[in-house]
């Protein structure tokens, strides 16, 4: 029999001083009906000034890189 395996989604984000829209775009995601295990986000930054890497280390599917 074959296994039923939902595959994982990794979304990639550039970001520069993106602080009010990357907190939509990340409220967005984890509002999303899909296991919250298998979703991913990297967050791509070019030097923030502003808060946006706070808001990206508050959401627990989220990688800095």
């Amino acid at each position: 029999m074959k296994k039923n395996t939902t595959p994982s989604v990794t979304f990639i984000i550039p970001t520069l001083n993106s602080a009010p829209t990357l907190r939509e775009s990340l409220e967005s995601i984890s509002r999303l009906d899909y296991p919250k295990s298998k979703i991913h986000a990297i967050i791509v930054d070019g030097g923030s000034s502003d808060t946006t890497l706070a808001i990206a280390r508050s959401f627990p599917f989220c990688q800095i890189g």
